[in-house]
């Protein structure tokens, strides 16, 4: 039993278990969940135990492999049992873990590597359609030498996750029996050397300037953002968390993996989201927690009018607003004891949060209230404070809640910051007499895809990577089935005749499938405004005509 119940939300942090660095947590959690569910899928269950001291073999094979305190371990594998066992065993080592969603492809997975030079990568040789790792070696390179990948000359070990084999890598028992000859003790000492400031994990995401940044983010804050976020939500030993966002997300890494450590929770990921077997999944391990936008709940609400529904007492929502139909429904439908909603950003993890006690027009409509210690205020254009039921900027004081720097972006780290220490989110908001505040928009040009954020920036530049696009432009519409989708106009080079759905299948195999655009219209210039800039009204007004003359046809 903790020595603390893990839902104690009145107390400080300051006299709550202090692990301060990821490895010491992980010993912890070994010692005191040890025989719990630590991860469960369709077919494997793994405890806390069976957890660590598979990483610790991980980790004893990546010091066979070299990798020294600090250095860069990717992840690109998806949610499967061994990624949590990965991870740890990384931090164990004293790396930096980079996880890397399995939905990236070739182009998007090797600036990653290329930037933050890693030195390890783990991947499955495929996922879905796609060959994941002969996509990448189409950017850069097969074997050369001792190197994996030629044009990566930082990665000096490829280890492969799964069955099939791959030229120039290691599986990843392999990998382990590599590093039978190294003692335990070398672990320990590895474990012991990490300090609460070290860097754990570089998180990617896109800004408006389309190019991927990313996040450094240390053991310290991580832990407590996380012992504070599982402890309104109220997460204990007897909770079993779905986890549908992927691993490779803050949500999967932190929220779930490092809170399951925390808390003692047992995670249970999905790695394809198919709506019956996702409910049937949750059915048969009892799931009792789940974290997912609007549009997850509501497509397995439709498929489960025929099915048995799962035992949820908690349904924590993720976005600026929440349909009350929706939480209705939960209620309804499902029995669903709570219903929350959150606020947060790769930069700054999680800042608002909803509490056990308030009310479903709450949780509706706002995303709660800072979280304990997260100095938020909402700004004019001046940087001055708004009063109540004024729109202004989110802004967040420099501190555990808010990233240190952007990995080796020094001017986009500068921009994010101003001379006080404040971190300008750029999304938009009202707050309430209460506190409460409530998302109204985002100044930064973001838009979700079934939960995901898609930048159009980043869209459009990689769209320039097909021959045939001379420009291109992104435009975010409403969808009914993914919340929202991104529509691409497209100017061809001369000469070219450009085809909407080569197009589409293009970038199906070059980016992330929620980047793709949902239609692809080929026009002959793009629309611009007075300063030169593309005029978004001008695309709204295009994809009209195109959608009533669609209509029409």
């Amino acid at each position: 039993m903790d020595q603390h119940q893990p839902w104690d939300l009145h107390q400080p942090w300051e006299q709550s278990p202090q692990w301060s660095t990821l490895p010491r947590l992980i010993r912890a959690a070994a010692a005191r969940h040890g025989d719990r569910l630590a991860v469960a899928t369709a077919d494997r269950e793994l405890t806390f135990n069976d957890v660590v001291e598979a990483s610790t073999q991980v980790a004893r094979g990546l010091v066979a492999a070299g990798v020294e305190p600090g250095d860069r371990v990717a992840i690109w594998v998806e949610n499967r049992c061994e990624w949590p066992v990965i991870c740890l065993g990384a931090w164990q080592a004293g790396a930096v873990v980079v996880p890397v969603n399995t939905r990236l492809k070739g182009i998007e997975t090797a600036d990653i590597l290329r930037r933050t030079a890693a030195r390890v990568l783990f991947a499955v040789p495929s996922f879905g359609r796609h060959q994941h790792l002969a996509l990448l070696r189409e950017q850069v390179g097969g074997p050369d030498g001792d190197l994996p990948f030629a044009g990566l000359p930082a990665l000096r070990t490829l280890v492969t996750v799964g069955e099939e084999a791959v030229e120039g890598a290691l599986n990843l028992a392999q990998l382990v029996e590599g590093g039978a000859a190294v003692p335990v003790g070398v672990v320990a000492e590895r474990e012991a050397a990490v300090a609460p400031e070290d860097p754990c994990e570089i998180l990617f995401t896109s800004g408006t300037t389309g190019r991927p940044k990313g996040v450094v983010v240390d053991n310290a804050q991580t832990i407590r953002i996380y012992w504070d976020w599982t402890g309104i939500f109220e997460l204990g030993p007897e909770d079993r968390c779905l986890l549908v966002s992927p691993y490779a997300h803050g949500t999967g890494v932190n929220a779930h993996l490092v809170g399951s450590l925390i808390r003692g929770f047992a995670c249970v990921p999905v790695d394809v989201f198919d709506a019956t077997t996702v409910l049937d999944l949750m059915v048969d391990r009892g799931v009792t927690v789940m974290v997912g936008p609007p549009s997850l709940y509501t497509r397995l609400l439709q498929a489960s009018h025929d099915r048995k529904a799962p035992s949820l007492r908690l349904a924590a929502l993720g976005m600026s607003t929440v349909p009350p139909e929706l939480t209705a429904r939960l209620r309804e439908e499902w029995s669903v004891a709570r219903i929350a909603n959150a606020y947060g950003m790769t930069e700054a993890q999680v800042m608002l949060s909803t509490r056990p006690d308030d009310d479903d027009r709450t949780v509706s409509e706002s995303s709660g209230r800072p979280l304990p210690g997260v100095e938020l205020q909402l700004v004019d254009e001046a940087g001055q404070p708004v009063p109540p039921e004024e729109r202004g900027e989110i802004v967040v004081r420099r501190s555990f809640a808010v990233m240190d720097h952007y990995w080796d972006d020094p001017d986009a780290t500068a921009a994010a910051f101003d001379e006080s220490g404040w971190f300008h989110t750029g999304d938009m908001a009202v707050a309430d007499d209460r506190g409460n505040v409530r998302i109204i928009g985002r100044s930064k040009d973001v838009f979700i895809v079934n939960g995901f954020n898609a930048y159009p920036t980043e869209i459009e530049n990689l769209l320039l990577h097909h021959t045939g696009i001379v420009q291109a432009a992104i435009l975010a519409v409403p969808d009914d089935e993914t919340g929202e989708a991104g529509v691409a106009f497209v100017v061809p080079d001369d000469g070219v005749d450009l085809d909407p759905v080569e197009i589409r299948e293009w970038s199906r195999r070059s980016m992330a499938t929620y980047k793709v655009p949902k239609h692809v219209l080929v026009v002959d210039d793009l629309p611009l405004g007075a300063t030169g800039k593309v005029d978004r009204n001008g695309l709204a007004d295009l994809f009209d005509h195109w959608s009533r003359q669609a209509a029409e046809a």
